[in-house]
């Protein structure tokens, strides 16, 4: 939230949360089942699900996001990555991260 009000990138952090909503779907890129890991394991899976088509709805989760899912930079970066890492991969958008424009300090491929 500090990022956020300093009008600083929070593309990093947009990025994790992506690669855990991705994790949390259950199967890995190669289609090996995650076993379960986390104590509310089936409802995270069920949204990281809906989520792969809906990115929103993995930051609707209120009690691990509160209001930052309102906050249009975080949101559209998030939705950016998670978009990415299910079309492209996880290694493909965390090599876009690696790859950020100087002149704002932001990753290429989302914002």
């Amino acid at each position: 939230r500090d990022q956020l009000a300093a009008g600083r990138s929070v593309s990093g952090l947009a990025l994790v949360e992506a690669l855990w909503a991705r994790m949390c779907a259950g199967t890995r890129e190669d289609g090996t089942e995650i076993v379960a890991n986390d104590p509310i394991w089936d409802e995270l899976k069920a949204v990281a699900q809906a989520a792969r088509t809906r990115p929103e709805a993995w930051l609707a989760q209120e009690r691990l996001y509160g209001d930052l899912a309102q906050a249009d930079a975080f949101r559209d970066a998030f939705v950016a990555w998670l978009s990415l890492i299910w079309d492209a991969g996880a290694v493909a958008a965390m090599n876009a991260y690696t790859q950020t424009d100087e002149s704002n300090g932001r990753a290429s491929k989302a914002s």
